[in-house]
């Protein structure tokens, strides 16, 4: 009786003009039991007791006895609506009516960062991936700098979808961030977490409102790391249902963001694109390989991890010994480097005074215990799928 369910049942029955007095439950159906795991359920989900009817409030008499009332029904400002009004984005008003889509959208807004928050950049701050750069720029910075030129061109919207492949480490996410920053497009960082749910139907509706919430703050990056977790082979044995519906509510949002004029850019990254569906990658404008650095680069990467270091470092050694090397391998070992000349400099000084004298410094040891990210067997995959049809 407190739950009201009395009179939704009478309702019920009114309007849908059943007698419900002819219906029975099976022997095998626990009515009680069930109505107590859903309660369960709810008040776990949502924090508080469901409610299966409302009261109506005439409106005219609550404007009446308090005109600030409707005022603040309807300018009521939740924690994700202050957050929206501190940063300048826009929600769609449907998405916040319901306390189920709110919930999602808060965990979308935990992963949208606006392009006045977001670390000023330049492409000097990458070390090498020139193509990459000229490639990103085209694709998405100089259509909103010159609309009408790339109009003429026969060209509508400008890329939508880039997918930036390569190995561990060689600075993906950094030029991301950095065509953000550039552009001024807000960036949502978007990965399996926070994308799959375990509840059924939550994963389609997370990835709808992503796509929704993106095209309302245009321009926007919606960026996809580690795309192999969400975009792998559908033909896999053993995929597991939801899995499939998310793919397949991702695919027809990419395809909608195609056909439309606002400035929404998806990207994603991957080290292993072989994993990929071929529908996905049908779907991507371009694909961008961001490789290895080479020895040139290689030797700028370490030269601006120790500019500031008064220690004597064999760089020629270095270079020798890290072929192969991933652009954060080299932070890493560089990071060992310093570490470990620090710690001879405060066990020889028992002080931090020794620290001005140069010194030389055996790497091997370092070198040995800093493992690259790729093998020869990732290596092999890359470069067939690089010189085979994607």
């Amino acid at each position: 009786m407190e739950e009201g369910l009395c009179e939704s049942a009478q309702m019920m029955n009114e309007e849908l003009q059943w007698n419900l007095s002819e219906f029975h439950p099976c022997d095998n159906v626990d009515l009680p039991l069930i109505f107590m795991e859903y309660l369960g359920y709810y008040h776990m989900r949502f924090h508080r007791r469901p409610k299966f009817c409302k009261k109506q409030v005439n409106e005219a008499v609550l404007t009446k006895t308090n005109p600030r009332n409707r005022d603040m029904n309807e300018n009521h400002l939740n924690e994700h609506d202050e957050w929206l009004m501190t940063n300048n984005l826009n929600v769609p008003k449907y998405l916040l009516s319901n306390s189920e889509t709110k919930e999602l959208v808060g965990q979308i807004l935990k992963q949208t960062v606006p392009h006045s928050q977001l670390q000023q950049t330049d492409w000097d701050h990458i070390i090498g991936h020139e193509e990459a750069k000229l490639a990103i720029e085209e694709l998405a910075i100089l259509p909103m700098e010159h609309p009408q030129l790339f109009s003429k061109c026969g060209l509508q919207y400008g890329t939508k979808s880039i997918l930036l492949a390569g190995p561990p480490g060689t600075g993906k996410t950094s030029l991301v961030k950095c065509l953000a920053s550039k552009a001024k497009f807000h960036f949502m960082s978007l990965s399996s977490s926070s994308l799959v749910s375990k509840w059924r139907g939550d994963s389609e509706k997370l990835i709808s409102i992503v796509f929704e919430v993106a095209r309302h703050n245009a321009p926007t990056i919606v960026f996809l790391d580690e795309a192999e977790s969400i975009l792998g082979n559908r033909l896999v044995n053993g995929e597991h249902e939801a899995s499939k519906r998310s793919k397949s509510e991702l695919l027809v949002q990419l395809d909608g963001m195609n056909l439309d004029p606002r400035q929404v850019i998806f990207i994603a990254a991957t080290n292993m694109p072989w994993s990929l569906d071929p529908g996905f990658l049908r779907r991507f404008i371009r694909i961008l390989e961001v490789p290895l650095p080479n020895q040139s680069e290689r030797e700028q990467i370490i030269s601006r991890q120790f500019h500031n270091v008064t220690f004597k470092v064999d760089v020629s050694t270095l270079l020798n010994k890290t072929d192969g090397f991933s652009g954060a391998d080299l932070v890493h070992v560089c990071d060992q480097i310093k570490l470990k000349l620090f710690r001879q400099t405060v066990e020889r000084n028992r002080g931090l005074s020794g620290l001005k004298g140069k010194q030389p410094l055996n790497l091997e040891p370092i070198l040995r215990n800093v493992k690259r990210s790729t093998n020869s067997e990732w290596n092999k995959k890359f470069h067939d799928w690089s010189e085979g049809p994607t």
